[in-house]
């Protein structure tokens, strides 16, 4: 009686038997929804059973670059919505215990039956409890490290301010403290001299250099907003028909700032890249290995901009280290400058040859063809 009710009000009443419809359509959906969260707890309660008691599976992924990508992708940006700071998810990424805790956690969702989604929720969820258990002495320790911060740049302000007033009695002088704080403004590359100097820069720099050395990093450009703002020596050497395909992007977000690109080199990496699919431990490796270089290279970047006029080292950085077979450093003889060309896998070999052609010949711009707002596609 009751359905034949509703089928008597669906055609009596047009209007009102579409409301009765999306009614029930809602109705439906929402207990789909709700027994689909319902599911989703459980699976997520046994995984974690299933790892705490060691049964450590890995998901059917790990080791595909691209899907791995995706899925720390995801997580990482899901966190970040959440308000967890962008420098505590990459140190939980990147140490290889919780890195491999939470791949476990994903494995064991998957015996579950939990889709590809699920199973970065889950790992989200996991890394919002450690945020959670851990966030009152992160903020701690931040504090600390802001209060020291503070006070380096007071002491560096009070010495420029001293050597200002020292220049502003010489007749005709001009404060070096204004001019300085004048580049910054405008963003124009400008050389800093010798009392501007951060003798802090100094120590970093010969430690950084260490380390590039160390992980084999050659770097060779830094661009924004299509504009090159430094070319290596070791570039510039090359003949102008020498062209770099083995090259990686990083771009690195400042908050009020057009994105910076950096490309490097690091033939054992790009070697690895290339051969292919890697097991776990390689994977792991490798993506903690984009996280420190992405790191070591927002340390060149910060040094680079400074010696510019440019203080970006109170700023909070945010990096994308991009795939391999991007982008292709090429010469272009219309503006005298190396640019990264963007290049990818499915373009053919000669796309790069072709692109500059097209700038040189007044066919395209060169902004046509290199990153401006996001990563080279891949």
């Amino acid at each position: 009686m009751v359905i034949l009710f509703f089928a008597a009000l669906i055609l009596a009443l047009p209007t009102a038997g579409l409301s009765i419809v999306a009614y029930i359509a809602v109705l439906i959906a929402r207990s789909y929804f709700r027994a689909r969260g319902r599911m989703h707890h459980a699976n997520e309660k046994r995984a974690e059973r299933a790892v705490v008691n060691g049964e450590n599976r890995l998901p059917s992924w790990v080791g595909q670059e691209t899907e791995q990508d995706v899925f720390l992708y995801a997580v990482r940006s899901f966190t970040l919505r959440k308000g967890v700071p962008a420098d505590f998810v990459d140190a939980v990424l990147q140490d290889k215990n919780s890195f491999t805790s939470l791949m476990h956690l994903a494995g064991a969702m998957e015996v579950e039956g939990s889709s590809f989604m699920d199973q970065q929720l889950a790992v989200s969820t996991k890394l919002l409890q450690y945020w959670d258990a851990q966030k009152h002495v992160y903020e701690g320790a931040r504090a600390i490290q802001t209060a020291q911060q503070k006070a380096e740049k007071r002491e560096v302000q009070e010495d420029r301010q001293v050597h200002g007033q020292a220049e502003g009695a010489q007749p005709g002088g001009s404060s070096g403290d204004d001019r300085v704080l004048d580049v910054s403004r405008s963003h124009t590359p400008s050389p800093l001299t010798a009392k501007t100097r951060n003798p802090m820069f100094d120590a970093a720099r010969t430690k950084l250099t260490a380390t590039l050395n160390k992980m084999n990093i050659n770097v060779l450009l830094i661009m924004q907003a299509g504009q090159i703002l430094m070319t290596s020596d070791s570039l510039q050497q090359q003949p102008a028909d020498w062209m770099g395909g083995d090259v990686l992007e990083v771009m690195f977000k400042v908050e009020g700032r057009e994105p910076y690109f950096v490309y490097y080199q690091n033939s054992d990496y790009y070697v690895e890249m290339v051969r292919g699919r890697a097991n776990f431990d390689e994977a792991t490796r490798h993506e903690q290995y984009r996280s420190e270089a992405s790191h070591a290279l927002a340390t060149y970047l910060v040094l680079q901009l400074y010696d510019q006029g440019i203080d970006i080292s109170h700023d909070s950085l945010v990096f994308s280290h991009n795939r391999i077979h991007t982008n292709v450093l090429a010469y272009v003889e219309r503006h005298d400058n190396w640019y990264p060309i963007q290049h990818c896998n499915q373009e053919s070999d000669s796309a790069t040859e072709q692109k500059v052609a097209s700038v040189n010949n007044g066919q395209t711009e060169i902004t046509d063809h290199i990153a401006m707002r996001a990563l080279s596609p891949a």
